[in-house]
Formats: C-alpha cells, structure tokens, sequence
C-alpha cells in the first residue's frame, strides 16, 4: 500500500510539474536577468512577418528577429548602466533636433512639393502618360 501512494504523489507530483510549465513562459534566450519569452518571441515574430504564416519563416529570418530583440536589450542595459535616459542633456537636445526636423520636413512637403505639383495634376498626367494611343 505504502508503494502506491509512493508512486501516486510521484506521478502526481510529476503531472503538476508538467501542466505549470506553460510553452509561453519558456525562455527562448537570456542577457542578464532579461528573458525572452516563447510569447514575447512569437509576437514579434508576427509583428516583423505579418504577410507570412509563422509557419513559413525560416530559420534564419527567425533567428535575424532574435538578433534584434537581443540588440535593442543590450542598447538598453547599456543605457541604464551608464545613465543615459530622457534626462541626459545631450540626449534632449538631440531629440529636439530631430523633432524640429522632421516638423520643418513635413512642412516643406506639404507647402513647397504640393505647391509645385499638386496631387491633382500628378494623378492628371500619369494617366495622361498611361494612355494607348
């Protein structure tokens, strides 16, 4: 009697093991105390290949994905390491360069280049040009 209830809570035991080990929380790789996760790595996965089944992806497309959730975490274990963040100065007035940049760029796009060449007149001559004659 002794030996089955041995052999029960062994394969009970055993069983609970087993079904708390979800696939999504598995580690696909680790940098630190960071893991990626099963789920973490299928999601971008479907983000970077949404016109292709998970299926269909390569080994090598889904190891370049790796390589880049692995880069972007190193950038940002680097950062933290050495303070760098939003209240770096060089890094705030960086940011405001880009941002007045691409402000005054989508300014000149919607005030010079539709100026010179509105839509209407571009969508006139390429069907213009299109035509049999």
């Amino acid at each position: 009697m002794k030996r089955y209830l041995t052999l029960g809570f062994i394969a009970l035991g055993l069983w609970l093991v087993s079904s708390c080990s979800s696939d999504d929380q598995m580690t696909v790789a680790r940098i630190g105390d960071y893991r990626i996760t099963t789920a973490e790595f299928t999601e971008r996965l479907k983000e970077d290949f949404r016109n292709k089944p998970l299926a269909n992806v390569t080994m090598e497309e889904k190891r370049s994905t790796l390589e880049k959730m692995l880069d972007e975490r190193r950038k940002l274990m680097y950062a933290a390491e050495n303070n760098l963040g939003e209240d770096d100065a060089e890094y705030q007035a960086e940011y405001n360069y880009n941002v007045s940049r691409l402000i005054a760029l989508g300014l000149y796009e919607e005030v010079v280049i539709d100026a010179v060449a509105p839509e209407r007149l571009l969508k006139q001559y390429y069907n213009w040009k299109h035509q049999q004659v």
